[in-house]
């Protein structure tokens, strides 16, 4: 079954089954997807160069996402649809896919820790002197690897200032 979803065909399948997904023929260019019924927001991507991949389009926190589960054949159209299954779960359960994937934004870097422990600790509690030489040697921790070597020992000015631990 084809209908007209925002100015876009949708074709809505039945039971996605790999007799089916084998027939897909590419599209010209971009990008096509056939959702199954089976699993709300489940489907299988064809690119215009023949790949064929599992999607589960969902929307979470106010913003729809689409999460590739895996390649056909790679993935069995019964593992596909158990994923996209048990990620629905954890989507109606407020953690989306994407989550882990993002999750190293939220983590200080070793700039934000060392202005927390200089204003925390080295600021009020230690001497002029070795408040200075605290702030030295962070800067010198903070700065190795840095790839801008001119910066004068500022490290707001580095090009890693940003970045964050990856151990």
């Amino acid at each position: 079954m084809t209908w007209l979803h925002r100015g876009y065909t949708v074709e809505v399948m039945g039971k996605l089954n790999p007799s089916f997904i084998d027939r897909l023929k590419p599209p010209q260019d971009g990008n096509s997807v056939q959702w199954g019924t089976d699993v709300k927001g489940f489907g299988i991507r064809t690119t215009s160069g023949g790949a064929k991949s599992f999607v589960l389009s969902y929307r979470i926190h106010g913003r729809k996402r689409r999460y590739t589960i895996g390649r056909f054949p790679e993935w069995t159209v019964t593992a596909a649809r158990t994923k996209a299954v048990s990620l629905k779960q954890k989507i109606s359960e407020g953690h989306g896919p994407f989550d882990e994937k993002f999750q190293w934004q939220t983590e200080p870097t070793v700039a934000g820790l060392g202005t927390q422990y200089q204003e925390k600790h080295t600021k009020p509690y230690k001497r002029p002197l070795c408040v200075s030489n605290d702030t030295r040697m962070i800067n010198g921790i903070c700065r190795i690897g840095c790839i801008n070597s001119s910066f004068g020992g500022d490290f707001a000015s580095c090009k890693l200032a940003g970045q964050r631990c990856v151990t």
